[in-house]
């Protein structure tokens, strides 16, 4: 008989300024407790390490010298994000999020920061979601992999400040009509865009001839597209009010994922952004900005 399926676990998220999410893990014998973004853009669990040279900021670090199940890996591997890269030294330890377990999770220890911002960030490194199951790349196989889990929901709060959640290995009722899409790709969880939609008109550059790969990146607050198509979407939306006076007269924009169209309102892709305690070292000014997601 096959074996049962995990039962699903339940963690909350901590809204960061309305910029990241992040949740709470713990690593090794005995358990250290660092926080991560909750990423389903990426498949690599990375964590600050007391080893990092140059990461700074107010962090939990993972001390592999305090884990008796510790194992060190057999190299050195960069790691690319949208913010810079870190060199990182593999290794593997036990890991736990909300009772969901990984005995021998492969984990990536920051060795060198090149992450912009770091030492502003309210997160301690990142939790990859996606749904790499090989080691293709010598860094592991993703933590869904490593707990034997095949399936996550993530909830994000609909106001300012308002927390979330993260379920490993089930789903969230939400009371809302659900759809299911087909993911493409084996290291990321992604959908084909094939339009992108301002009143009746498409934009130029949507059909990314025949279509665009788009990953559904949990990681991020923005919304990444083709430079030819921002381009148009910049041009057709016009610039968003830093005081947020212009967002109810923006014009909503349609983008077809996996075959289906999806409305974004204004307030869907403006972003109020908490200035006077944003993670960014560049935003010192104090007063909440919008800002539109697109990038």
């Amino acid at each position: 008989a096959a074996a049962a399926a995990p039962p699903p676990h339940c963690v909350s998220a901590t809204n960061n300024h309305n910029t990241e999410y992040t949740v709470d893990i713990e690593i090794g014998t005995p358990p250290q407790k660092l926080r991560v973004v909750a990423d389903s853009g990426s498949a690599d669990l990375l964590l600050d390490s007391t080893d990092c040279m140059d990461c700074f900021g107010q962090h939990f670090t993972f001390d592999k010298k305090k884990s008796s199940t510790f194992v060190q890996g057999n190299g050195v591997m960069p790691l690319a994000y949208g913010q810079g890269i870190v060199m990182t030294d593999t290794a593997s330890d036990v890991v736990s999020i909300g009772g969901a377990r990984a005995e021998n999770a492969s984990v990536l220890l920051m060795a060198m920061n090149g992450l912009q911002g770091f030492d502003q960030a309210p997160y301690d490194g990142v939790m990859g979601l996606g749904p790499q199951s090989n080691d293709g790349d010598g860094s592991g196989v993703s933590m869904l992999t490593n707990m034997g889990q095949a399936s996550f929901s993530i909830c994000f709060g609909h106001n300012d400040h308002s927390p979330g959640r993260l379920v490993i290995g089930g789903g969230i009722e939400t009371g809302m009509k659900e759809v299911e899409l087909p993911a493409v790709g084996h290291d990321y969880w992604s959908l084909y865009m094939t339009d992108v939609k301002i009143g009746r008109e498409s934009l130029p550059g949507a059909d990314c001839a025949p279509h665009c790969v788009a990953v559904i990146d949990s990681g991020t607050s923005l919304i990444g597209v083709p430079t030819a198509l921002l381009d148009h979407i910049n041009l057709q939306v016009g610039e968003v009010a830093p005081d947020c006076s212009n967002v109810d007269t923006l014009p909503p924009i349609e983008v077809t994922l996996g075959g289906l169209p999806f409305l974004l309102p204004p307030e869907i892709y403006v972003v109020k952004v908490d200035n006077s305690t944003s993670s960014r070292s560049e935003e010192r000014r104090v007063g909440k900005e919008c800002r539109s997601r697109w990038s």
